[in-house]
């Protein structure tokens, strides 16, 4: 009698946990949720670009680049580098990530480089980059592509957004792509 009790309960949760639970969350978030539920995905011409929520590798000058990531922007394996803020490792790779930004976009050695740009995500894969990080990105942009800063900055501005907890942050790949259309590489 215990037995067939036990097992009852169990065929119960499997069937409630298994099927009818996933059936509802997946209802739920279709209906009220359905950009994100199927993972924020970005179209152009037909064709999936990329995801709102997942970074991509660009190249600078012409595109404002992400954070650093541990895994190369590879979404199948999500990570950071594990290393703590006594490792060696990660001291000289934050220097190295420093002398390279302030290469990459043209920087005084005094000036400073935000944190996100020398430090890469818990989950290497961060689309969303701070305001300060646009904005020292700007004059190499602006430049490859012959245009004002100010136009560029103005782009930033528009493309940043911001809540009650966080900082003015901007999503690098739609902050790209409204950069493509508005400002062809190299033209104007």
């Amino acid at each position: 009698m215990e037995l067939k009790k036990g097992f009852l309960i169990l065929l119960a949760m499997v069937v409630l946990t298994g099927v009818v639970y996933p059936l509802v969350v997946t209802g739920v978030g279709q209906l009220f949720f359905n950009h994100q539920a199927n993972g924020s995905l970005i179209t152009g011409d037909g064709k999936i670009i990329g995801s709102e929520l997942v970074a991509q590798k660009f190249e600078a000058p012409l595109y404002f680049v992400p954070r650093p990531s541990a895994i190369d922007y590879n979404a199948a394996t999500s990570g950071g580098t594990n290393n703590g803020p006594t490792s060696e490792a990660l001291k000289s790779e934050v220097r190295q990530n420093i002398s390279m930004a302030k290469k990459l976009f043209g920087l005084k050695e005094s000036d400073q480089v935000p944190a996100d740009m020398v430090t890469s995500s818990g989950s290497g894969l961060d689309p969303e980059i701070s305001f300060d990080s646009a904005v020292i990105q700007a004059k190499s942009v602006a430049n490859a592509r012959k245009i004002a800063e100010t136009e560029i900055i103005k782009l930033v501005e528009e493309q940043t957004t911001k809540d009650l907890v966080s900082p003015r942050r901007v999503n690098v790949l739609l902050l790209n792509l409204e950069l493509d259309r508005l400002f062809p590489k190299g033209t104007k």
